[in-house]
């Protein structure tokens, strides 16, 4: 069982190499597709003078009390699940959904493409710092009448807000440029991409900077980006927790 860090580019990797860094390219950076699409593709491409190594794996994508969570799953595959590729190349992978039962609501998965590291050099003394790549793609497949219905919720945790959200609607809601606004208080999770709330699930995230005094009860107004649309809704203050 693996967490999920972040939507597109999930990780970057370190590792000692005597080679040049090679760039590994990956578009669509997200999939949303009707319940009867069985196929899909992704393309990979090696933008470097250095041919990649790549990996690619699906995982079915849930969350648990506000933490994301990735399982192993043989109902959504990546075909091939490796490649090799030549330096400036194009190289297309196809995803399968393979499970026989029908989508209800929404489907969520991760595909997780790796740019895996070459062998050392067994007699090199050189080394330098080589970056390797894992984009994190989600995935999702949706029966056409979901929608999301978002219930929010704000507390105190250690001086800093945190902000929960409960999806009680069928589909997936993309989060960014969220921001929390009360008397005395404003603050902001960041102008670009939070995160995602699944389908009957809860996220939650904290915002980094510390409050100096925010009172129970206090009304706070709280707005976002959908991926439709301008979110707004309105929360009360909860007991700080100690």
């Amino acid at each position: 069982m693996s967490t999920v860090t972040a939507p597109a580019v999930a990780t970057v990797l370190l590792w000692a190499s005597a080679a040049a860094a090679a760039s590994l390219q990956v578009s669509p950076v997200s999939f949303d597709l009707s319940a009867g699409v069985k196929t899909a593709q992704i393309s990979l491409q090696n933008l470097g003078d250095a041919p990649i190594d790549a990996q690619i794996r699906v995982f079915r994508w849930s969350q648990i009390n506000g933490k994301e969570q990735l399982t192993p799953t043989g109902d959504l595959v990546a075909s091939p699940p490796a490649a090799n590729l030549a330096p400036h190349q194009d190289y297309i992978v196809r995803l399968v959904r393979i499970a026989d039962r029908p989508v209800e609501g929404e489907e969520s998965y991760r595909l997780l493409v790796d740019e895996l590291p070459p062998p050392l050099p067994t007699n090199s003394a050189v080394s330098t710092v080589r970056l390797f790549v894992r984009y994190s793609v989600p995935v999702f497949f949706a029966q056409p009448d979901t929608s999301p219905q978002l219930t929010w919720s704000a507390s105190i945790v250690d001086q800093r807000l945190q902000l929960m959200v409960r999806n009680d609607g069928s589909q997936h809601i993309r989060i960014s440029a969220l921001r929390v606004e009360g008397p005395g208080l404003n603050v902001s999770f960041g102008e670009g991409l939070v995160g995602y709330v699944l389908a009957h699930s809860t996220a939650q995230w904290t915002a980094r900077s510390v409050l100096k005094s925010a009172a129970s009860g206090t009304p706070l107004k709280i707005t976002a980006l959908g991926g439709n649309g301008p979110v707004s809704a309105t929360a009360l203050l909860q007991t700080a927790t100690h």
